[in-house]
């Protein structure tokens, strides 16, 4: 994700504008825009602009975040494509071992996890940095499951389809995929909101698993074993 994220920013420095629907790529009215300004002293100021915003920015998170080193778009289409189809294997992996194991049922939410006041209370409790101890900590609780049913059934599918309505050679024989996002930049635009939100998201995961207890935590993913603390 890494990998792809930083080279989607490569991508992305090549035509920092985002439009809705289908819109050409020489026209105005880009619903989110980046781009640099010479000013007076001879100076560059980076800017960014969402709807009518407008601000001033360093510009240097697209400066050197971008691998490869060379602005290369064919290079870093190339480095996106591919590892898109690493994780895309992996995930279709995780799919299929979890429809085979029963481990997609459990982040079927109950009804009982649905009410708000549920959910309000496990919100508060994560706010607050208080986990689940005893036996409810082996079990996912009603955020997680949300989260990941989030990921999996929605971003997942959307960062996939919207990658593949953007292939010229795809967009050839089914143009019908491009159509259901309104064109390829609207397919751009929700394929941008998609990448923000996982990032949003990966962040989010790490940092509750830095709260919990990250030595507790990553030893469980790769061994299995996970100390239960005691409940109060």
């Amino acid at each position: 994700m890494s990998l792809l994220l930083i080279g989607g920013l490569q991508i992305f420095k090549s035509f920092p504008a985002l439009y809705l629907g289908d819109t050409g790529y020489e026209t105005s009215g880009a619903v989110f825009e980046m781009g640099v300004d010479t000013l007076t002293d001879g100076t560059s100021a980076g800017w960014l602009r969402i709807g009518s915003h407008r601000w001033i920015t360093t510009g240097f998170i697209l400066g050197f975040l971008t691998p490869p080193s060379s602005r290369n778009l064919a290079a870093s289409q190339r480095w996106h494509l591919f590892f898109s189809w690493v994780l895309m294997i992996n995930g279709l992996m995780y799919f299929i071992v979890g429809l085979a194991t029963g481990h997609l049922r459990t982040l079927l939410p109950t009804r009982e996890e649905l009410k708000p006041r549920h959910l309000l209370q496990t919100t508060w409790n994560h706010l607050r940095l208080r986990f689940p101890k005893g036996d409810p900590a082996v079990k996912y609780n009603i955020l997680q499951k949300l989260s990941y049913l989030s990921v999996i059934g929605i971003l997942a599918p959307l960062m996939l389809l919207t990658g593949w309505a953007m292939l010229p050679g795809l967009n050839s024989f089914a143009p019908w995929l491009s159509e259901i996002f309104d064109g390829r930049q609207g397919a751009r635009l929700v394929h941008f909101v998609t990448a923000n939100l996982l990032v949003l998201f990966l962040l989010g995961h790490l940092l509750a698993l830095i709260a919990a207890g990250a030595w507790n935590e990553v030893r469980s993913m790769v061994t299995g074993r996970y100390v239960v603390q005691d409940g109060d």
